[in-house]
Order: C-alpha cells, then sequence, then structure tokens
C-alpha cells in the first residue's frame, strides 16, 4: 500500500512538471484562443505559419534571436499547415495584403515576400480561416514577442511579416 502512494505521489509530481511545462509552451496558444476565439489547431498552425514566414524572410541569426525569445516559435513551425504543391498565391494575396493593414506597397514587390505572404494566406485558409485572420494574429503574436523578447524581437518579426 505504501508503495502504490508513493507511486501515485511520484507520478503526481511528474504531471505536474509536465504541466507546468506545457503551460509556459503554449502561453502564446492560450493568448489566441482566448483573444480570437479560434481553436488550438487553429491557433497553433495560424502562429506556426506567422514564424515560418518570418523564418524565409529573416536571415539565421536574426530568426535564432527570435527563437531564443520565444522557444515555442521551434514547436509551432511544426504545426505550421504544409503548402500547397500547386502555387495558388494569386487570389489569396490580396486578402493578407488588406488584412496586413493595405501594407501592399511594404512587400516591395519581391518574389520572396509576396512568396511568403501567399503561402501565409494560404495557410490560414487550410485552417478554415479567412485570410483576413493574419491581420488578427499578427499583432497578437507581436505583442507576445514584446512581452518575451522585448522591442528588438517584436521588430524584427514585424519587419519581416509587413
Amino acid at each position: 500500500m505504501k508503495s502504490l502512494r508513493n507511486t501515485i505521489v511520484v507520478l503526481g509530481i511528474l504531471l505536474c512538471g509536465v504541466t507546468g511545462a506545457n503551460a509556459e509552451d503554449s502561453a502564446l496558444v492560450d493568448l489566441l484562443t482566448r483573444q480570437l476565439g479560434v481553436s488550438t489547431v487553429q491557433a497553433e498552425g495560424g502562429a506556426g505559419a506567422i514564424f515560418k514566414a518570418a523564418k524565409e524572410r529573416l536571415s539565421p541569426t536574426e530568426y535564432t534571436q527570435v527563437s531564443d525569445a520565444i522557444p515555442e516559435a521551434t514547436s509551432l513551425l511544426d504545426a505550421a499547415p504544409k503548402p500547397r504543391t500547386d502555387n495558388g498565391i494569386g487570389g489569396s494575396m490580396g486578402g493578407v495584403t488588406s488584412a496586413l493593414g493595405g501594407k501592399g506597397s511594404s512587400l516591395g514587390g519581391t518574389a520572396k515576400a509576396v512568396g511568403s505572404m501567399g503561402a501565409l494566406s494560404e495557410s490560414f485558409s487550410s485552417l478554415g480561416m479567412t485570410p483576413d485572420m493574419a491581420g488578427k494574429f499578427i499583432p497578437v503574436v507581436l505583442d507576445y514577442a514584446k512581452s518575451k523578447g522585448g522591442s528588438t524581437v517584436m521588430n524584427l518579426l514585424k519587419n519581416a511579416l509587413m
């Protein structure tokens, strides 16, 4: 009986430790689900898509600054929807551009920027969200980045996304 009780205590301690670690790892996801009313899968996938788009536009050193400040960014990359094999960015690009506050000209017209934003729009669509939801996710992610890594990390993400 004593052995069973000790086992239960040890399991309880281990479970509390795991729960504590997961709570911190999912702080951004929890924030997105609470503020935007999206599902956990949508929050994970949308945040992952945002970090993926940022990673494609940042230098490795810059992205390391982001991932060091926001450790869950790395695991959220895996939650980002995989891109389709056809390049369906044309029609969805306008939704992301308007969702970002009409800052289409700040994308600079580069193929990389268009590809990243098109992929972001496509990711949100594949998660059952409209492309304009990116415009709702991005400010939450930027605020979270600022709270975790200060203005430097927030500005790196902001410049990569807008």
